[in-house]
């Protein structure tokens, strides 16, 4: 299984670096992220030409029987113990794509191709904080499939 995380942003400080490699590195190899850095749109003149430009990037190359999941402020918050049964759903496709846009968010065909929105909070975080919650998370779920103790340790 692949498992990409498409990130719009830029080149996050090497503590961010440092923490996701850490969690996705406890990860059996099927399901250990991998992150893709999207260079935002900034030099087009509007938001919607940013977003077209973006969602292009973004969904370059996912084959079409993929699992396509945006990280959008509106989507599904979860419990721990619910994100862990979701990913056992996700983890049934042949390819897992999370995706997480630029400041001015995705562009309707971006989300028309999401199968999941997920949410990681109400509150706005940084894009680096971002993969960094994301990693932790994944491997938080697997944990809890596994019955191993990092989840209440």
């Amino acid at each position: 299984m692949a498992i990409q995380l498409r990130v719009v942003g830029q080149k996050p400080p090497n503590w961010v670096k440092t923490a996701f490699d850490d969690y996705s590195k406890r990860m059996p190899q099927p399901y250990r992220l991998q992150c893709t850095e999207i260079n935002t749109a900034k030099h087009l003149p509007n938001k919607a030409a940013r977003q077209q430009h973006e969602a292009k990037q973004l969904l370059k190359n996912i084959p079409t029987n993929a699992t396509v999941v945006i990280l959008d402020e509106n989507g599904k918050s979860y419990t721990s113990p619910q994100l862990a049964k979701t990913c056992l759903e996700w983890q049934q496709a042949s390819s897992l794509y999370l995706l997480v846009g630029g400041p001015d968010g995705f562009d309707a065909c971006v989300k028309e191709r999401a199968q999941y929105q997920w949410s990681l909070s109400a509150l706005t975080l940084p894009h680096h904080m971002v993969r960094v919650i994301v990693a932790e998370q994944w491997y938080r779920a697997w944990t809890i499939q596994q019955n191993h103790p990092y989840h209440r340790a």
